[in-house]
């Protein structure tokens, strides 16, 4: 089965209704319980490990496993949790049917010849043009003698560049954050994921709905906006919708809705 995203949804009323006698101790051992089985899947029936995931001793764990087993099927050697398993079920058909949707969506627009319409890529250069266009008709300088504080603006020649043409397109038309970005470091995941069947179109196109994203929280040019790298790494985000489900409030923030999900 495919692995979720690391985000576990906590429904927290639900959560609260459920727990409403266990102790401090035990809601800090039971969130850890339910976080290693989001990531591992069913937990072993071993005291040693379990006691090991609650950070507890083993005297310590055996008292807390009386409390704890209840909100667990412990069967054939595991602990199995029902909600979380139909989370962990929802969460990967909702990624494999984004995953699909995009792949579709992408294999049509990459490999129609007949239409006339500017692919992805095309249009984020046409909002992204060169930073330094050369409006003098004498020779440009060579682009080793130019001088810049941003050296991945500086243009390259021709066939030295490390960086494919298609990702420098994606490169300029990112979202612009406020601190690090390793330009390195997304181009590594870049070239995973077309190694691995994501087209270039599929990338270009999350950038795209993650740009409007930004835009409408306000978030651009702030630390809140992705790395490039974390935007294409194991977490696949550029395969997620980007749509804001409660819309910007009249204050022009977005709050999360923990309990029910999404921003409000």
């Amino acid at each position: 089965m495919d692995k979720p995203d690391v985000f576990m949804p906590l429904y927290i009323g639900d959560y609260l209704a459920g727990t409403s006698r266990l102790t401090t101790e035990l809601h800090g051992a039971y969130l850890l319980l339910i976080m290693d089985y989001w990531m591992n899947g069913p937990l072993p029936d071993d005291d040693s490990l379990l006691a090991s995931i609650v950070k507890m001793t083993p005297d310590a764990w055996s008292i807390a496993r009386a409390k704890l087993e209840y909100y667990f099927s412990v069967s054939d050697g595991s602990w199995n949790h029902k909600r979380i398993e139909e989370e962990l079920a929802a969460a990967t058909e909702k990624k494999l049917k984004a995953r699909e949707k995009a792949k579709k969506a992408a294999n049509a627009r990459w490999h129609d010849a007949t239409s006339n319409a500017p692919s992805t890529p095309q249009a984020l250069l046409k909002e992204c043009p060169s930073p330094s266009p050369s409006p003098s008709p004498s020779p440009s300088p060579s682009p080793s003698t130019v001088k810049t504080k941003d050296k991945d603006l500086v243009p390259t020649k021709v066939g030295t560049s490390k960086y494919s043409d298609e990702f420098e397109v994606v490169w300029l038309a990112r979202v612009k954050r406020e601190g690090n970005d390793p330009k390195a470091g997304a181009y590594k995941y870049w070239k995973a994921n077309l190694k691995r069947g994501v087209t270039p179109e599929a990338m270009t196109d999350g950038m795209a709905r993650y740009k409007k994203f930004c835009e409408a929280k306000k978030s651009v040019g702030t630390e809140g906006v992705q790395m490039l790298q974390t935007f294409l790494g194991p977490n696949e985000n550029y395969l997620q919708d980007w749509n804001l489900i409660q819309g910007v409030q009249s204050n022009g923030k977005l709050e999360f809705d923990y309990i029910n999900g999404g921003w409000k």
